[in-house]
C-alpha cells in the first residue's frame, strides 16, 4: 500500500507524516506570527485604505521622483532616507504614494510598511514592528516566509524578545540564509516606517536598525518619515550614522503650487457636488475667487493640513459651501483674530481650528468632553461605542450633536449604526488641544480626561459584566473555539482592555485610586478575566495588574490576581467558561479568592480537602504539564506535538499559538 511512497515512518502502530506535520505545523506558526502583528499598520491595510492621505495628482512631483530615483539606485551607500517635516507639511500623504507605487509593477519593490499612529496602541508600539514587517515579508517572498517560521518553530518566544533581538532573528537572520548575491542584481528590498515620531521607543528602532544597515548594508533599504525631533536629528548626524543617511527636508520643496492645485481641485469637486445648494454662486461665476485661492495659499504657510482643513469645513452636508467660506474669509483667518500674544508656525491653523470649535462654542463642556475623548482613547470607536462609553456622562443626544458639527476636523461615518471608528484627520489637531497657550479656551487637560474616562470604563463595567458573557461553551474534547460574543459591545471591549491605563494615566488621589482597586479586585475581577479570555487580551491583564504594583494597599491582592492568571493560563486561553468551572474551584484553600468569590463555588467544592492547600502546589503542577508530550488526533492519524515547552489539549484536532505579550508563548486549542 505504501509502493513509491517517500516522507513518512512507521513507529509501533502509528504513521507519522513528516510532509503534513511540517506543513500543518508551518501554517498554525505563520497564524501565530500573523497574530503578533499589527495588520492594519501596512500601507494598504483595510481599516487605513479608506481614510489614508494621498497626494493629489500633479503635487510633490519633485519629492516622490526623487525618494523613487533612490530606491532604484541599489549601489547609493545611504541606505536610509529620512524625509522629515513639520505637522501637517504631507509627509504621510508623499509615504502612501511612495509605498503604492513602490508596490506597483514596474518597481514591485516595497517589502513592507509601517504607519505608527499614536491614535492606536497597538500602531505606536515599538514592540509589534519587527513582527508585523516579518508577517509581512512571509507573504510576499516564500524563501523568506520558510526561513521565518523555522525561527519561531526554533523559539517562539522571539516577539516577546527586546526590538534589537527581534530584528535580528526574524529579519536579518532569515534574509541572510538566503545567500543572495551582493552585486546589486537583486532587486533592493524597500521597507517604509512612517511617523516613526509617534513610536513609544522610537530611539531603540533607530540604533538597531542603523547598526544592522552599517553592518549588512545590502539588506534592504530604509524610508523614515518624522517631524524633525532633536533626538532623530542629533543621532543622524552623529559621524558614525551620517554617511549612512540621506536627509529631505519636505519644507525644502516649495509646496505653494502643490496647495495651489489641491485648493482648486478640491473646489471644483466641491462646487459639482453641491451645485443645488449654492444659489448665490452663479453658474459662470468663478468660485471661489482667485483672490480667494491666493489668501488661502498664502495663509496655509505650505501646510497641506490647513488647506485640508479648510476643504473639510466648506465641504458641509448641511450648511452651503459658499457660506461658510464666506464666513471663513470675513471672519475669524483674519491676522489680527485670535491673537495671543505669540508668534508660532501653525498660527493660521491654529485660528481656523479656533473658528470650527467656536461654533460649538454654546456647549463648551460637552465638547471638551466629546472631544477631549476622542483625543485620549488608546484605540478610536465607532459613533456607538463612544456615546456608550460617554454615557454615564453625557445623553447619546448630546454626543451625536457635537460629532456631527466637528465634522471639519473628524473623520465621522455618516451612518449612526456604522462600526467604522471617529478618527482625527490629523495628528496637528492634537498638539493643538494639548497645548495651552494655542488653544486658550478649548485646552484638553490630560489628567482631568483620563479620569472622566477612567469613571466611564468602571460605569461601564458595573453596568455590563456578567457571569457567562460568553454565549459559547466548552467541552473537554477539545472543540470549542474561543471567540469574542457579538454581544459584548465594543464600548465594554474598550474598557476592560484600558481601565488600568487610563486609570493609571489620571493621577487621582491614592485614595481614590484604592476606591477603584478596591471594586475591581472584589466585584469585577473574574467576570473581567473571562471577558478578556473571549478577547484574546490575558497577557494584557496581566499588564493591566503590573500597573499598579508600586500601590503598598493592594500589591498582594493584585498579585494574587496575576498569580490565579499564570497559574490556569492555559484553561482560561482555551475557554472563558474555565473561570469559573476550572480555575475558581481549583484555587487554593489559602487564596482570598475563594473567600471574595465564596458564592461563585459550587456548593461542593467549597472546602474540599482534596484541593491544594498554597499557590506552589498548583504551580508546580502545572510546570510539569506543560513539559508533558500529548497524543493529538491528526484526521486519521496520531502524532505527538508539544510546541514551547507547553502542550496542546488532550483530544484537540488543530493546536495553535497565542502569545500572552507578558513573556510567555502559549499553545491552545483553535477548533
Amino acid at each position: 500500500m505504501f509502493n513509491g511512497s517517500s516522507q513518512f515512518s512507521i513507529t509501533g502502530g502509528d504513521f507519522v507524516v513528516a510532509r503534513d506535520y511540517h506543513e500543518h505545523t508551518h501554517i498554525y506558526i505563520h497564524d501565530f506570527l500573523r497574530s503578533s502583528s499589527v495588520l492594519n499598520a501596512a500601507y494598504n491595510s483595510g481599516e487605513r485604505v479608506s481614510t489614508a492621505p494621498r497626494c493629489t495628482p500633479g503635487t510633490r512631483e519633485a519629492v516622490i521622483r526623487l525618494i523613487m530615483k533612490w530606491t532604484t539606485n541599489p549601489f547609493t551607500p545611504q541606505r536610509i532616507l529620512w524625509l522629515n517635516g513639520l505637522a501637517g507639511e504631507g509627509k504621510s500623504a508623499v509615504a502612501q504614494s511612495v509605498a503604492e507605487i513602490c508596490a506597483s509593477p514596474p518597481h514591485s519593490r516595497l517589502a513592507a510598511s509601517f504607519f505608527f499612529s499614536r491614535a492606536h496602541a497597538e500602531r505606536s508600539s515599538a514592540m509589534r514592528l519587527f513582527p508585523t514587517i516579518a508577517y509581512q515579508l512571509t507573504t510576499h517572498d516564500p524563501r523568506l516566509k520558510h526561513a521565518v517560521l523555522q525561527a519561531l518553530q526554533k523559539d517562539s518566544s522571539i516577539p516577546d524578545l527586546s526590538p534589537k533581538d527581534q530584528l535580528e532573528r526574524l529579519i536579518v537572520q532569515p534574509i541572510m540564509s538566503l545567500r543572495e548575491p551582493v552585486t546589486g542584481a537583486c532587486p533592493t528590498r524597500i521597507i517604509i516606517i512612517e511617523a516613526l515620531d509617534e513610536c513609544d521607543d522610537y530611539m531603540s528602532i533607530l540604533e538597531c536598525l542603523t547598526t544592522t544597515l552599517i553592518l549588512r548594508p545590502h539588506l534592504f533599504k530604509l524610508i523614515v518619515t518624522s517631524r524633525p525631533e532633536s533626538e532623530i536629528q542629533e543621532f543622524f548626524s552623529q559621524s558614525t550614522h551620517s554617511s549612512l543617511v540621506q536627509s529631505l527636508v519636505l519644507s525644502q520643496f516649495d509646496a505653494r503650487a502643490d496647495i495651489r492645485l489641491y485648493l482648486e481641485s478640491s473646489f471644483d469637486s466641491i462646487r459639482k457636488r453641491h451645485r443645488r445648494r449654492m444659489n448665490t454662486v452663479r453658474p459662470w461665476e468663478e468660485w471661489p475667487s482667485r483672490a480667494v485661492v491666493d489668501r488661502l495659499v498664502h495663509e496655509s504657510a505650505g501646510l497641506f493640513i490647513y488647506a485640508a482643513s479648510i476643504i473639510h469645513y466648506v465641504d458641509h452636508w448641511f450648511d452651503g459651501p459658499a457660506r461658510r467660506l464666506s464666513m471663513l474669509i470675513d471672519g475669524d483667518l483674519s491676522a489680527g483674530s485670535f491673537n495671543n500674544g505669540f508668534d508660532h508656525p501653525y498660527g493660521p491653523l491654529d485660528r481656523l481650528y479656533k473658528h470650527i470649535l467656536g461654533s460649538v462654542q454654546d456647549h463648551s463642556s460637552i465638547l471638551r468632553t466629546v472631544l477631549g475623548t476622542v483625543m485620549s482613547l488608546y484605540i478610536p470607536l465607532s459613533r456607538q461605542d463612544l456615546s456608550l462609553l460617554l454615557s454615564p456622562l453625557l445623553h447619546a443626544d448630546q454626543v451625536t450633536a457635537i460629532l456631527d458639527r466637528l465634522s471639519p476636523i473628524l473623520k465621522i461615518p455618516w451612518n449612526i449604526d456604522s462600526p467604522e471608528p471617529i478618527q482625527i484627520y490629523h495628528q496637528s489637531l492634537r498638539d493643538f488641544l494639548a497645548d495651552r497657550r494655542r488653544s486658550e479656551g478649548f485646552y484638553v487637560d490630560p489628567l482631568i480626561q483620563h479620569a472622566d474616562i477612567t469613571e466611564c470604563c468602571f460605569q461601564l463595567m458595573r453596568r455590563m459584566l456578567k457571569r457567562d458573557i460568553s454565549v459559547h461553551s466548552w467541552t473537554p474534547g477539545g472543540t470549542y473555539s474561543n471567540r469574542m460574543d457579538v454581544s459584548v459591545l465594543g464600548a465594554l471591549r474598550y474598557a476592560c482592555r484600558f481601565w488600568a491605563q487610563h486609570l493609571n494615566m489620571s493621577q487621582l488621589e491614592p485614595n481614590e485610586v484604592d476606591d477603584y482597586l478596591e471594586e475591581f479586585i472584589h466585584n469585577h475581577f473574574l467576570s473581567w478575566i473571562e471577558c478578556m479570555s473571549l478577547l484574546g487580551e490575558l497577557g494584557r491583564a496581566i499588564q493591566s495588574l503590573g500597573m499598579f504594583v508600586s500601590n503598598e494597599k493592594y500589591r498582594e491582592p493584585l498579585r494574587e490576581c496575576e498569580t490565579f492568571i499564570l497559574a490556569f493560563y492555559y484553561q482560561l486561553a482555551t475557554s472563558a467558561k474555565a473561570v469559573y468551572t476550572d480555575a475558581l474551584p481549583s484555587c487554593p484553600l489559602s487564596s482570598p479568592l475563594r473567600k471574595w468569590y465564596r458564592h461563585m463555588l459550587p456548593s461542593v467544592n467549597r472546602d474540599n480537602a482534596e484541593i491544594a492547600t498554597s499557590w506552589r502546589q498548583i504551580l508546580k503542577k502545572t510546570a510539569k504539564e506543560r513539559t508533558r508530550s500529548y497524543r493529538v488526533k491528526v484526521g486519521s492519524f496520531r502524532s505527538t506535538l508539544s510546541y514551547g515547552g507547553m502542550p496542546v489539549h488532550s483530544g484537540a484536532s488543530v493546536a495553535s499559538s497565542s502569545n500572552t505579550r507578558s513573556g510567555a508563548s502559549v499553545w491552545t486549542s483553535l477548533y
